[in-house]
């Protein structure tokens, strides 16, 4: 006769059963299984991943005896970064660049949002503002002949990502050689944590382990 191999996820650090099959066993709904038929791969996705969702993961084969594989798990905290932090001076008239870099990033943000003050500025192309990003998890904001009142500070604020900010200065009727460059500084201690959309996937391949045992 032929039995199917059961999968089951458990959490080793306190020996919690997460799923059986396609079956979820924990109270937590942030645990679920996906399969992939006829590929063998059994993926545990934990939604919204918190730094307590650290440490090892098991994966148990209901062979005669059990069979595990084990999974740690690592939460990184990514970060944004303006290189122009915490102030930049710029002379009315010139032209505003801002560019937001994402550290510890393991992928990159589903999107990029730009306040100034607690304005989101991403689409006031009518301002002169533009935004663009490239393949280095960095966005970039422009502004064409900046005026008094593109002075404040401004957020960059990305999905899964601390937010950074930055404070412009809008120098009226100074000379270039009066202009006063960016000073690097840790900004982490003032960001704000946006809410993560983190999904975090512990996958598994079982191939060339068969899926059923033959008696």
């Amino acid at each position: 006769s032929h039995f199917l191999l059961q999968i089951s996820w458990f959490r080793r650090k306190d020996f919690q059963l997460l799923t059986v099959g396609l079956l979820t066993y924990s109270s937590d709904d942030r645990f679920q299984v996906e399969h992939t038929r006829h590929q063998g791969n059994w993926a545990l996705r934990i939604k919204s991943a918190r730094k307590e969702d650290e440490g090892y993961y098991e994966c148990q084969i209901s062979t005669h005896p059990p069979q595990s594989i084990f999974v740690e798990l690592r939460i990184v905290e990514a970060v944004a970064e303006i290189i122009e932090a915490p102030d930049l001076h710029i002379n009315e008239g010139s032209t505003l660049r801002l560019e937001c870099k994402l550290k510890r990033a393991t992928e990159s943000p589903l999107y990029v949002f730009w306040y100034h003050d607690s304005r989101m500025v991403n689409y006031d192309y009518d301002d002169g503002v533009m935004v663009s990003s490239n393949r280095q998890k960095s966005s970039i904001l422009t502004v064409r002949n900046a005026t008094i009142r593109h002075e404040g500070n401004y957020t960059c604020a990305p999905a899964n990502a601390k937010q950074s900010s930055v404070y412009v200065h809008v120098l009226k009727g100074e000379k270039p050689a009066a202009m006063q460059h960016p000073t690097k500084s840790a900004n982490d201690a003032n960001m704000t944590p946006l809410d993560r959309f983190l999904t975090v996937y512990l996958c598994v391949f079982l191939f060339p382990i068969v899926k059923y045992v033959v008696f």
